[in-house]
Parts: C-alpha cells; structure tokens; sequence
C-alpha cells in the first residue's frame, strides 16, 4: 500500500518527493486510526487539474461493516460527489457530517481533516466515512409523519367549515378520533425513531442496549394502539394477529448481521378482551427482545416458538426458544424486563408468570391468565 502511495502522487499530482513520503509514512497508521473510530478511512490527494482528488491509501474497518466491496486506492474523486473533501482542500479547514456518495454510489456521512506537511502546507485529506442508508430512511419516515399528520388536520379543518346540517356530530367526533389515534401512532413511531437513532450513535454498550430495548417497547405501544383504536372498550380480539404484530416490531430490532430467527406462533386460537391485549403483548415482547438478545450469542441460526392454549378459567401463551439457555444461579436473578414482565402479568392479567431454562439449553417462559 505505500508503495502505491507514492506511485499514485507521481501520476496525479505535482507534489514534490518529500511530501510524497510523508504522506506515504502517514499512510502506514490508517489502519490503527480505522481500528479505534470503527470507521473507512481514506486519503485523497488533489489531483492536477484541481477538479478531482484521487484516492492514495484506505484502509477499511475489520467487523465486516465496510461500506465497500472494492478497492478504490486509485480512483477519483469529484466536487458534485465529495463536497466535503473538496471544501477542505480549498480552506485548509476540517469538514464534518457533511453528506457525500462515495465511488461505489453508497450515500454516506464523511468527516474531512486536512493533512499538513512539516511547513504547514496542505498535501492531502484525511477522510472517514460512516453509512447514512437508515439515518435517510428514517428521515423520509419522519416526513412521511409530518404529511399524514397535515393531511388529517386539513381533512378535520374542511369537515368544521361545514354546515352543520352536512355532516352529524357522530361523524364529526369520529373524524376526531381517527385524526387523534394517528397522530398518537405517529409520534409513538417518531419518538421510536429518534431514540434508535440516539442508541445507533452512543458510545456506551449498555445505554445503546437500554435505548433499544426501549425503541422496541415503543413500537409495539404504536402497533397495537393502532389495532385497538378501532375496537369499543370491552370489545374482543384474536390473540394471533397481536404475536404477529409482536414478532413484525421485534425483528425491526435485530442487527442485519445478526442472528437469522425464526419465529413460529401455534396452537389455539385465543379470543381475549381488548382490555388484556395491550398488558398481554408488552410481556410477550419483553419476553421476545430478551430471547432474541440473549439466547443466540455467536450464533447464525436460531428458533423462537410460540405456543397458545386455551384451559378455561385459564389461557397460556409458552414462548420456547433453543438458545444457550441460563445457568441454575441466575434463575432467582431476574432483568428489569422480566419484572416487568411478572408485574405486569400479576397486575394487569391477574395471572402467574414462570421461567425455565432446560437441561441442555434453550428457555421457556409462560403466562397463565
């Protein structure tokens, strides 16, 4: 790679030899700055023409997240692309999360440092480089949010500029109450969002852990107020659609490479009131967002089942999973979820709550109501 380091600044650039050595020996120490920021990092050279840069050295972060498929030592670079760079390259002063596309057409975030020589000069970019894909989808989210919460607004405006005798006061609170549950799912989704976002960028392992636990307790209070919001108090509801809502909110959660599990729901087909969902399908989520955390480490493949049973007085729902399992000392031991999973099964569904890990591994979890 430093070879190439000089070989690409002869070819591109007019930069004399000693500054093609120093930026060559600073090349050698990209892999360290890659290894601590866990992030791509490039150097650019500005090319002759002043219109383009040309790569001369990167070097990729080793957890298989590169943003890149190729190497790119020795491709260019251009303004329209790389605004950033090239502002730095004009200033001499650092750039940062400035939005840019890199060769391989991936948006990405870039932070450009100038690099000086021993006289203060500038003779190349230090650029690193993180991925932006969810961050721009989450934006469209959030505008999606915004047109659905000022098109149900104008729809309510236009309906009280009517004549009374057009519409009854029926359909005007419903109309009502259809604007408030949306916008009450909406924020729910954004709020949601932004927090995944702030557990994305935090620094400390066990915060990240709690905002994303938190992200998915969010997400399923959104999903099931939409589902509920169309039901009259005391109405009833199949339990089945519920879990599969659960299981949609908690894949959303897992990493892209992580674990691949599999989720099946069996057995009964359960009726309960809608009074009982909401309580019922936050324990089955914490349940679910513990399993898929925990039970799978270092692995690839892994099973999640859900089983319903219907005994009257009583209804069961068992969540078995073929993780690792727990060791006998940690079964009196219980998470802030599992409490909150035994509260809320004893306050809300006047049931009992119960957890076993299995001789050989795996964990089965049930809620009697």
């Amino acid at each position: 790679m430093q070879e190439n380091v000089i070989s690409l600044c002869s070819q591109y650039t007019d930069l004399p030899a000693e500054d093609q050595t120093f930026i060559k020996n600073f090349a050698a120490g990209l892999p360290a700055i890659a290894e601590i920021s866990g992030a791509d990092i490039f150097l650019d050279c500005l090319c002759r023409d002043g219109n383009s840069a040309v790569v001369v050295a990167e070097a990729r972060r080793t957890d298989g997240h590169s943003l890149y498929q190729e190497d790119v030592v020795g491709k260019l670079a251009f303004p329209d692309n790389e605004p950033g760079v090239f502002r730095t390259f004009q200033t001499g002063k650092a750039c940062r999360e400035l939005r840019a596309v890199t060769q391989e057409n991936v948006p990405v975030q870039q932070n450009a440092a100038p690099l000086l020589n021993e006289n203060g000069q500038l003779v190349a970019v230090l650029i690193r480089e993180r991925n932006i894909r969810e961050q721009l989808a989450r934006n469209r989210k959030y505008e999606e949010v915004t047109q659905t919460n000022r098109r149900l607004a104008e729809t309510l405006a236009s309906m009280e500029e009517q004549p009374s005798a057009d519409i009854s006061e029926s359909q005007y609170m419903a109309v009502q109450l259809r604007e408030m549950n949306h916008r009450i799912k909406n924020n729910l989704q954004m709020l949601s969002s932004m927090m995944s976002m702030e557990a994305r960028r935090c620094a400390d392992a066990k915060a990240e852990t709690i905002l994303s636990k938190n992200v998915a307790r969010i997400l399923t209070v959104a999903s099931f107020h939409d589902m509920l919001s169309t039901l009259g108090e005391g109405s009833d509801v199949a339990v089945r659609p519920l879990l599969e809502k659960v299981i949609e909110c908690v894949r959303t959660c897992i990493p892209e490479d992580g674990c691949r599990i599999g989720f099946s729901v069996s057995g009964d087909d359960l009726i309960i009131r809608s009074t009982q969902a909401s309580p019922l399908m936050m324990a089955v989520n914490e349940l679910l967002t513990n399993s898929v955390r925990h039970a799978f480490p270092g692995r690839e493949t892994g099973s999640i089942e859900i089983r319903m049973l219907n005994n009257p007085p009583y209804r069961s729902i068992i969540l078995t999973d073929d993780g690792v399992g727990f060791a006998a000392e940690a079964k009196n031991q219980r998470s802030i979820g599992l409490s909150i999973v035994d509260a809320t099964v004893r306050d809300k569904l006047k049931g009992v709550f119960s957890i076993s890990s299995g001789l050989y591994g795996g964990v089965s979890a049930r809620i009697d109501f």
